[in-house]
């Protein structure tokens, strides 16, 4: 391999290890803030005293209630985010073995030139999923129907050509869910961080009103 594409590959590898660590660090963080302040919240929060009424009411309390409301939901996003990323990781260990079970057993054994390479699966960028498809791909995580491609599968990858298809069709699907659990993941912290944004906001106008 060309020692320069060597060098951005090892690179890429680097700076996503450190993307996917910070973003474990964030979610960390934004959940402990969170739950911290949901606490905080509640011991403010004086249920007794409070009356769900349209007449005379009275706004600290209901922006109070508003941000225990949004603060509970960012929490719930981000156990969201642990979760989807635990997916991602489950799925993305599984694709990087199935590339390497079927480069190893797609090599001609009887070729013993060094340039002798096994086939390589498809490397293309997928497709974003739409609505429909991001609710069906969930329902399947959530089940653990998502495709598994065994180590006998990739041994016969070469002398059946029903089964090379069925890991070609199956490994475009995992990276498929593998690249939309990702893109979801970037959605669900933005989304923790606004939630909990405007939860402290509406605890500031508690405080002032």
């Amino acid at each position: 391999m060309d020692e320069k594409l060597r060098e951005y590959k090892e690179r890429r590898t680097r700076w996503q290890d450190k993307t996917n660590s910070q973003l474990g660090f964030l979610n960390n963080l934004i959940l402990t803030i969170g739950i911290a302040f949901l606490t905080f919240n509640c011991k403010s929060f004086n249920l007794q005293n409070y009356r769900l009424s349209f007449e005379n009411i009275d706004f600290s309390v209901s922006f109070l209630f508003v941000s225990v409301i949004l603060v509970f939901f960012s929490i719930i996003l981000g156990l969201g985010l642990a979760l989807n990323r635990l997916w991602d990781f489950r799925i993305t260990t599984h694709i990087n073995r199935v590339r390497q079970n079927v480069y190893q057993y797609s090599k001609d054994k009887n070729n013993n030139d060094k340039n002798n390479e096994g086939e390589k699966l498809d490397e293309s960028t997928p497709d974003n999923y739409n609505l429909c498809d991001v609710l069906s791909m969930y329902r399947i995580l959530s089940k653990e129907k998502y495709p598994n491609i065994t180590i006998e599968d990739c041994k016969d990858y070469l002398k059946n050509e029903d089964v090379k298809l069925k890991i070609k069709r199956e490994f475009k699907e995992l990276r498929g869910i593998s690249h939309n659990l990702g893109r979801y993941s970037s959605k669900l912290v933005k989304f923790q961080i606004i939630f909990l944004g405007w939860s402290i906001f509406f605890f500031l106008l508690y405080i002032v009103f």
